[in-house]
């Protein structure tokens, strides 16, 4: 069960010490490593004391993701679940918007059924695009 700030740091940076770290270290680590260490990375912040606020993250993209929001206590599980929703929330608005341009060599559409021109920013990924391996490119 996480209670507090404390819990979620020693869960999420693997031994976060109190003794040498204050509240805003805390926080300031929780974001840091959920940034790094997720396939997206995704945002992290406290609205308030009690409440941790996640969303998902793209380079390249200004999409906004949903937020989910935790108020303490909260299970380990539950915290690990909204983080890989917002992380997977992130990785789906990369793989829409970030295809190379051989990936559709025919352009794609949008979710609103507008057309891409090929390699234009927005094109949706082809995981099976032989030139940049299914993995798109930065925009």
């Amino acid at each position: 069960m996480i209670r507090n700030i404390e819990d979620l740091a020693n869960h999420v940076t693997y031994g976060f010490d109190q003794k040498h770290h204050t509240l805003e270290d805390a926080k300031r680590l929780i974001a840091k490593s959920l940034f790094k260490y997720t396939s997206c990375g995704i945002s992290f912040y406290m609205p308030s004391d009690d409440i941790v606020s996640v969303a998902g993250y793209c380079e390249g993209s200004d999409r906004e993701h949903e937020t989910y929001e935790l108020t303490f206590p909260f299970a380990i599980e539950k915290f690990d679940d909204v983080v890989a929703q917002a992380d997977q929330d992130g990785c789906d608005t990369w793989d829409a918007t970030h295809g190379c341009e051989k990936c559709h060599p025919q352009g794609t559409c949008d979710e609103w059924g507008n057309e891409f021109a090929p390699g234009e920013a927005g094109a949706s990924i082809n995981p099976e695009c032989k030139h940049c391996g299914g993995e798109g490119i930065i925009l």
